[in-house]
């Protein structure tokens, strides 16, 4: 009888260790799983941190872009005047043109088209017309044998090209 006891005595304690293994696993397990959705957590908190900051900056571009519409749309408007004005446009295309040149040691301004001819030393002032003003412009006035006023294409390409960039 004492070797029955004994018996059921050993056999509970293999129980009691058996079980007490695992409960120490299911508490290991806990802890994993606790550290996994802390880990799972952090991650997503990263991600909707990168995709706030990210539509932020978007969001920001987007502003910044629509504060350039205007702007853009002006230079837009200004460089299909030039071309038009470059391509032989008459003067409704929008530009007032002024001249000064020196002529007898004094400085004579006038009104000219944008296919006058310029000389060395003039300055040209080109600034958009106000609108429902088509005045055409003076004819530019001739200097002792100085050319007379005609197209642009004629003149030297410098000069060309500094009326089409202004």
């Amino acid at each position: 009888l004492q070797t029955i006891t004994v018996d059921r005595q050993r056999e509970n304690a293999r129980v009691r260790a058996e079980l007490a293994r695992i409960d120490a696993e299911l508490a290991r397990n806990g802890t994993a799983t606790g550290e996994l959705t802390l880990r799972q957590r952090d991650t997503e908190n990263g991600h909707r941190r990168r995709v706030v900051a990210d539509l932020q900056a978007t969001r920001q571009q987007l502003l910044e872009t629509e504060a350039s519409l205007p702007i853009a749309r002006d230079l837009l408007e200004s460089r299909a005047r030039r071309l038009a004005a470059s391509d032989g446009g008459t003067e409704s295309t929008g530009w007032n043109v002024e001249v000064t040149r020196t002529q007898r040691d004094r400085a004579v301004t006038f009104r000219a088209s944008l296919t006058s001819v310029l000389l060395p030393g003039d300055v040209v002032q080109v600034s958009p017309a106000k609108a429902g003003t088509g005045e055409a412009p003076a004819p530019a006035p001739t200097r002792g044998g100085a050319a007379a006023p005609g197209p642009v294409s004629q003149a030297a390409p410098a000069l060309r090209s500094s009326i089409e960039t202004r």
